[in-house]
């Protein structure tokens, strides 16, 4: 190392600058996720509606066993996942999107959407075999996720300016 870099190693302006990157980071990226999640869903609130039914359903369920101080305990995920067919201007198209944001329903939802259900679907007009269930709903963890990482991160600056 050159003897500048030693230098500002040595005085914290190193270690500065690395506390509020770890936090400047995460948060823009958190807020970046925001912001794509609540794009999707507006832009899929605005397709038009077709008619489509509930082809099938499909449930798998799997299991993680973790170790821990407390002890082992295993953890359950179920997936839940759709296929339903719809057809716009003579053209049949499936899909398997349920919300435009990418989140998988809850186990609950396949008791309002049953197999042969036939329910107003929203497409998208200018690529029609994406199409989706309901457009869903933006959450608000990225973004005060976002906001609170960001916020250490500029108090952090404010605290460290004259070291910066």
């Amino acid at each position: 190392m050159s003897h500048r870099a030693l230098k500002i190693f040595r005085n914290g302006r190193f270690m500065a600058w690395v506390f509020v990157l770890m936090f400047a980071l995460p948060g823009i990226i958190s807020l970046f996720l925001h912001v794509f999640t609540y794009h999707s869903v507006l832009r899929a609130e605005s397709w038009p509606t077709v008619d489509a039914v509930v082809r099938h359903w499909q449930f798998s369920r799997s299991s993680e066993l973790s170790y821990g101080l407390t002890g082992n305990h295993v953890y359950w995920h179920t997936d839940v996942s759709l296929i339903f067919d719809y057809t716009v201007d003579g053209h049949s198209y499936s899909s398997t999107c349920f919300y435009a944001s990418g989140q998988s329903p809850s186990v609950g939802v396949a008791n309002d959407y049953p197999v042969g259900q036939h329910f107003l679907a929203r497409y998208n007009p200018s690529n029609p075999s994406e199409a989706v269930v309901e457009p869903g709903s933006v959450g608000r963890m990225y973004l005060i996720a976002g906001l609170i990482l960001i916020g250490v991160a500029v108090f952090a600056l404010v605290c460290n300016y004259r070291d910066l």
